[in-house]
């Protein structure tokens, strides 16, 4: 990676223009270039990076306890910025915030699970007796001793990374409740509108599991079953989704030690929220990444092929499977997914005591940005407008 902070970016730079710019001076002699191209893109693809980290930033700051962001391009090259604090008094051990500090980037959790999803479905593997593809009805593939309610069995693998199953679950999102969400059916004139329900991506904390090979027929009751199914989610995740973009050490649960922690902005100044440890009600959220991180996994999922081949990445983009369009006057501006705990009601009273706000953001022209606030931010503002307003004032 390339871009650490501004003084080693200016530094990179100025080296390789001295470098690349030396020439023979011999007499009359056609001055020689001796840079490569691919230098003078790394070079370019790095000032733009920064100009836009800028106009980022400045949207950014002052407007929230704490903010981090790392801005991708699709060769990988990054820029990274934060500021603010990442934990505060009266909790101990208060200290600024950084690009490398994790949070819990809340439902963002669920690009990260279709993209599961669709690697285990794009590798068109047997399932007893069944090679499930991406409107392959999911009923075959749900705990066994479920009820299932009416028309559950209608439900496919694209209406629920869709948001279009149907399902209404108003309760958590527990093995528990999921359970009897299923018990409970959906109404058909549900499925012809797009509703966002968690449930829809929590379910595939067991879904995952029973595409990939799990058996659960040995464990004895609900308790162990859900334990059994979302170890091995987290596991799966771990190994086919991070590990072959080489990131390491990413859990459902917060650092056991003086983990970065959300806040309230800008009162009252209480102890700030991790959230806790959310690996049994996972999959729709609970991943604890930083945005160094996060901008990794947006840029390895859509501009590389080690997570899902590219034909993949462009259909979960085109057909919103993971990822949302952000279409303005008729113009996909982006490709995004956003994640946020409440820190308060609508009535202004406290219902965490901190609130968290993340986005990931890939843009046609090759650049993503991932985004950690640790607070509410504005006030009345929103980061993935931010976003976008910095990336319309970049030159075209």
């Amino acid at each position: 990676m390339y871009g650490e902070n501004k003084m080693k970016n200016l530094v990179l730079i100025a080296f390789a223009l001295v470098a690349g710019l030396f020439f023979t001076a011999q007499a009359g002699a056609q001055p020689q270039v001796l840079i490569d191209q691919n230098t003078l893109k790394i070079i370019g693809d790095q000032a733009y990076l920064m100009n836009y980290a800028d106009k980022l930033e400045a949207k950014l700051k002052g407007k929230s306890v704490g903010y981090s962001f790392t801005v991708i391009s699709s060769n990988g090259i990054s820029e990274s910025r934060a500021g603010g604090d990442a934990r505060r008094a009266p909790d101990a051990n208060p200290r600024k915030m950084t690009a490398d500090d994790k949070f819990n980037i809340a439902s963002v959790s669920k690009t990260i699970t279709a993209a599961a999803v669709m690697t285990l479905l794009s590798q068109r593997q047997p399932v007893n007796g069944r090679t499930p593809t991406l409107d392959s009805v999911v009923y075959p593939y749900l705990p066994t001793g479920w009820t299932l309610g009416a028309n559950v069995k209608t439900i496919t693998f694209r209406e629920l990374l869709t948001h279009r199953s149907g399902l209404r679950c108003a309760k958590e999102v527990t093995y528990a409740f999921l359970k009897e969400c299923i018990a409970g059916g959906v109404n058909p004139a549900d499925k012809t509108a797009q509703q966002y329900n968690n449930s829809n991506f929590a379910l595939f904390r067991m879904l995952i599991p029973r595409l990939a090979g799990f058996d659960d027929s040995g464990l004895a009751d609900d308790d162990a079953k859900s334990k059994g199914y979302a170890s091995f989610y987290a596991t799966y995740v771990q190994r086919n989704v991070f590990a072959p973009i080489s990131l390491r050490g990413i859990d459902l649960k917060p650092i056991a030690i003086n983990p970065a922690l959300a806040y309230q902005y800008p009162s009252p100044v209480i102890a700030g929220e991790s959230f806790g440890d959310m690996t049994e009600t996972s999959a729709s959220r609970g991943w604890n990444m930083s945005s160094r991180q996060l901008a990794t996994f947006i840029n390895g999922l859509l501009y590389t092929e080690k997570i899902v081949p590219k034909t993949v990445a462009e259909k979960m983009k085109a057909d919103q499977l993971g990822l949302w369009q952000a279409n303005i006057g008729g113009k996909i501006v982006d490709y995004e997914h956003g994640g946020h705990y409440p820190g308060k009601n609508a009535q202004g009273a406290l219902w965490n005591s901190g609130e968290m706000n993340t986005m990931i953001a890939a843009f046609p022209n090759g650049v993503s940005v991932a985004i950690i606030i640790n607070s509410q931010f504005g006030p009345n503002q929103n980061i993935a407008n931010a976003a976008r307003e910095a990336m319309n004032e970049m030159p075209k």
